[in-house]
Parts: structure tokens; sequence; C-alpha cells
């Protein structure tokens, strides 16, 4: 999604399989390169993995799961690069994430800050904003928050200012 946005060319598989992923690296000088934190181990963990082959990758990043501070240092080890973390869903992609020249700090333990035109706004349990460093259910809002659901007793999920309700927590730390 974000080398579309950016212009830039994408290189798609028909199936995931981590070994290919390496060579296609290679083969087209791929500059951004990650995924799923299974799909980044997979590629850090190929046979045909070597500096050589990712010399291209400029910036690695992953999400769409529990993403370890552990495992975002070794993809910038071992892929010479900027390497980030990122948070969204399917109702919202990439609501926030991490960006390049942000402490290592926040790059491998947080997922940023929101994308350009996204809101990401905590609340307690009864839809209050919460502070600074207290733990809150996440609400989201941007340019890629689908509309809402076919089914309509799904749309309970959207507030009446139109942010969707995540159903997850953290917190923000400004």
């Amino acid at each position: 999604m974000h080398q579309l946005r950016c212009g830039s060319s994408a290189v798609f598989m028909d199936s995931y399989d981590p070994e290919l992923a390496i060579e296609l690296i290679a083969r087209h000088a791929i500059t951004a390169a990650g995924g799923p934190p299974a799909v980044l181990q997979g590629m850090l963990g190929a046979r045909g993995f070597s500096a050589e082959k990712v010399r291209s990758v400029r910036l690695t990043g992953s999400g769409a799961a529990d993403v370890s501070p552990e495992l975002m240092r070794l993809a910038k080890e071992r892929f010479g690069a900027v390497a980030y973390r990122s948070y969204g869903m399917t109702e919202c992609p990439i609501l926030s994430c991490g960006a390049p020249g942000a402490p290592e700090e926040k790059l491998h333990g947080t997922d940023g800050r929101p994308s350009p035109g996204c809101t990401a706004r905590l609340v307690d349990d009864a839809g209050r904003p919460v502070a600074p460093g207290v733990e809150g259910e996440i609400e989201a809002y941007g340019p890629q928050l689908c509309v809402g659901y076919l089914d309509p007793a799904l749309n309970a999920a959207f507030t009446p200012d139109g942010f969707f309700r995540t159903g997850d927590l953290g917190i923000l730390d400004e």
C-alpha cells in the first residue's frame, strides 16, 4: 500500500515464500520490504538471506500483529536499513507508524505517530478521553477508514463523530 501511495513500483508473489522474497529483493533492487512479524522473521531466517542480496533495502517495517523490539533491532541489523513498527487493521490500515529520523527506542518499541491525515485517540470504558500515559481503548479516524459494514448491527463500532472503536488498548506518551 505504501509503495503505491508514494508512486513506487510493487513486486507481488502468488504465495509467500521467504526464499523467493529474498531473490525478488535482489533481482528488482527492492528498497522497502517487510510485513507481519512471521513474514519478516521468514525473510530474516531464509537460507538465501545475505547482506549482498538485500543491500537495496532502505526501509523495513512490521505490523498486523504484536511486533517485538528485538525483531525490529534484528531487522535493522540484518537489512542494514531503517526498521519501524506500524499499527492498523482492516478497517483502518496504517493508522500509525514510525518515521525515519525518530529515535530507535521509538521506532522499535512503539507504533509511532498517527499517519498523515489520521487521528488516534484513547478513551476509557465510558468513552471519555484519557490523559497521556494512561491506557485506553484506541479510537481511529482517517481518510483510509472504512465507511461502515454491510451488516448494520456492526456499525455500532463507530462513534457518533465517525471514529472507529478498535477494541485495542494503547497508551499515548504525549
